[in-house]
């Protein structure tokens, strides 16, 4: 059995294909290669750098986001943030080297796991990681994000096999102008359910990427406190609302209470105002503020006497 040499990885991983004498069978093996104590330093110094110029330190999981993806999303970030991979042990050293080290932090590496540095404070930067979304195609047994649905109309779809790809996913089908129709709107899969072989199949030929994908911050550390994603994944228009909402109360409390505060004194000082006028026109009171609403009161009742007397003066 012979091999050649097909490529080498960023990562320190030689790829070798290994074939058997008939050259028919293909056999993939990778063989991980040792860093020297110089290659390992300048890594180590490399990584310190990083977390020594930038306030924010994050842990994302690289396992399930092809290398593209990953690519495409480091690209369109590329002016706000840094992301480097490297073996566990690379990392927990250059943590320790740095002006970040927190021991905490430093066990949660874990799996395929990179760092991303940036300035950015780590809601921020969760925001934008997660709104820097990839179009991908559907792997059989993934879980619908959303209800799938193959619209009505025709398709760019020659007649033939094709055919049964789309009477195995459910959809019905006629041929119109040399072509595959659908004749009727379907949700081949529904949302939370788990996508088949078979819708797989209809989505790729029709070049339907339904699945997005963003890189998730597992961890982030800013100012020696470490951050999960329960506590970054947060809907900023709802908080706004609460805390708006939970102003307004507290406001509405400290005038009922006549408790002055900054936001609540103009509010009460109305509110005394209006008792005052109130309590000045009911009792007559002949003050310069209120002169007029007194003065409007006798009309008033004046009229209301010369109703119910029927008497003109």
């Amino acid at each position: 059995m012979t091999f050649f040499e097909s490529h080498l990885s960023c990562q320190g991983k030689k790829y070798y294909t290994f074939l058997n004498k008939s050259k028919t069978l293909f056999l993939p093996r990778v063989i991980t290669m040792v860093m020297t104590k110089s290659e390992k330093k300048e890594k180590v110094e490399d990584l310190a750098k990083l977390l020594n110029s930038n306030s924010t330190v994050a842990i994302v999981d690289l396992a399930k986001i092809p290398a593209a993806v990953q690519l495409k999303i480091k690209t369109d970030l590329n002016d706000i943030l840094t992301m480097r991979m490297s073996r566990k042990t690379i990392l927990k050293m250059a943590l320790k080297n740095s002006n970040k080290y927190n021991e905490s932090f430093a066990n949660k590496f874990t799996g395929s796991c990179a760092l991303i540095f940036s300035n950015e404070n780590p809601f921020k930067l969760f925001k934008m990681l997660k709104s820097s979304t990839v179009k991908s195609s559907a792997k059989e047994g993934q879980t619908a994000p959303c209800d799938i649905i193959i619209p009505k109309g025709p398709t760019p779809i020659a007649p033939g096999p094709a055919i049964s790809t789309f009477q195995k996913a459910g959809l019905k089908t006629k041929v119109e102008a040399g072509k595959i129709a659908v004749i009727t709107e379907k949700a081949v899969v529904k949302q939370g359910e788990i996508i088949s072989n078979d819708v797989v199949a209809v989505l790729n030929l029709l070049g339907i990427k339904p699945i997005e994908i963003s890189l998730g911050i597992g961890f982030a550390l800013e100012d020696g406190i470490i951050y999960g994603t329960d506590a970054l994944d947060i809907d900023i228009d709802a908080i706004v609302s609460n805390l708006t909402k939970s102003t307004q109360q507290a406001i509405n409390l400290c005038i009922e209470i006549d408790y002055p505060t900054k936001l609540a004194i103009n509010f009460m000082i109305q509110k005394a105002f209006i008792k005052a006028r109130n309590l000045a026109v009911e009792a007559d009171i002949t003050e310069k503020e209120f002169i007029g609403e007194v003065l409007a009161k006798a009309v008033r009742s004046a009229k209301a006497l010369e109703t119910a007397t029927g008497q003109v003066e």
